[in-house]
């Protein structure tokens, strides 16, 4: 008996389109979309998380210089807080009552962890000692003289000043997720908009072998474009249609549109950017002026907010943490605003020169 020919493990050229049509089948998920969303979201979270540097942190809090603002992108508010000779900065939740202006008194610390982790990593210990404990919220200097010495304090760090609910607001990771996802968008619609002006056309086939004689023409067109041949014969009598009749967006106006939004992503963290509106002409030094200032204002404003924090966290708890914009971020933007005043531009010899 002759022996039976081993099963080609590849798949065949028609199962290889059958596939990629049943992918990209209207209704169906691209996972382009998600992937793209995934790097965007890193992005995020590192041009965020580096705005700040920490220097003097307590060993016994045992978090890294980038680890508080982590925290304050996904939970918005966290509390440090003091117990013996632990530090701890973690989520809280009210404890007893509001004041009279609807501010939490008292907190109880939360573990920052899932209940999955809590099963695998979280120290029980550790977690039946903190929901065991009280801690009175200080807010300002008055709140620490008015706190006696063994009493529990905790001071809460914000992203950003509060709206109606005083003590909580939206994550910055959940206020960025929606322009992150519009960003996401654009790249799969550019791509689409290159495939409808590529010049592919659609064939009508009659039955399968057709279908099959199509595939097997389309595997060859690599093969004679690298060798010159400018034809490739098909048998059948076939129809072509064209993809699409209407006019395609330029490509560059995607990355328009990507960059816009990018800019005002990064706008919001008071991060130097193009502006709203980045033309494709060379800025004039006035734009580039205001766009630089804006940015510059904002961050120093959530900057401010910040060390306001920490200076009350060094008087709570007698420590010296300091907290200083990113000197890279610094850098960038004075370059950026080199030779700026006050939204001016003046040269060497001090005469402005501000572009029409």
């Amino acid at each position: 008996m002759a022996p039976k020919l081993p099963i080609n493990k590849y798949p065949s050229t028609k199962d290889i389109f059958e596939n990629f049509f049943t992918r990209f089948k209207v209704g169906s998920t691209d996972t382009l979309k998600n992937d793209i969303l995934n790097v965007l979201t890193r992005v995020d979270r590192e041009d965020f998380i580096t705005r700040f540097k920490y220097d003097n942190l307590p060993k016994e809090l045992k978090l890294s210089k980038y680890d508080i603002e982590r925290m304050i992108y996904y939970k918005y508010a966290v509390a440090f807080a003091k117990y013996e000779d632990r530090y701890f900065l973690l989520p809280f939740a009210l404890n007893g009552n509001v004041d009279i202006y609807g501010r939490y008194k008292y907190i109880k610390l939360m573990p920052y962890s899932t209940e999955e982790d809590k099963k695998k990593y979280i120290n029980k210990q550790l977690e039946e000692l903190l929901s065991g404990l009280t801690f009175k919220v200080i807010y300002n200097e008055q709140d620490l003289e008015e706190t006696s010495e063994n009493e529990l304090k905790a001071v809460i760090l914000k992203d950003y000043i509060s709206g109606f609910n005083i003590n909580y607001d939206i994550p910055r990771y959940q206020l960025n997720t929606p322009l992150l996802t519009l960003e996401s968008v654009f790249l799969p619609y550019m791509r689409t908009s290159l495939k409808l002006s590529s010049g592919v056309d659609l064939i009508r086939v009659n039955d399968e072998n057709e279908s099959e004689d199509v595939l097997q023409a389309m595997s060859r067109i690599d093969d004679a474009i690298t060798s010159g041949v400018p034809f490739i014969p098909v048998k059948g009598s076939l129809d072509f249609q064209a993809l699409g009749d209407s006019a395609v967006t330029k490509v560059q106006d995607y990355f328009l549109a990507f960059q816009s939004t990018d800019n005002f992503r990064l706008n919001t963290m008071g991060l130097s950017n193009g502006g709203l509106f980045e033309k494709q002409e060379r800025e004039t030094i006035q734009e580039q002026a205001t766009n630089t200032i804006n940015c510059n204002a904002r961050l120093k404003q959530e900057y401010e907010l910040r060390k306001e924090q920490i200076d009350l966290i060094n008087k709570a708890f007698g420590l010296n943490i300091s907290i200083q914009i990113n000197q890279d971020l610094l850098n960038t933007q004075k370059e950026n605003n080199k030779g700026f005043e006050n939204g001016q531009y003046k040269d060497k010899g001090g005469v402005n020169n501000v572009a029409n």
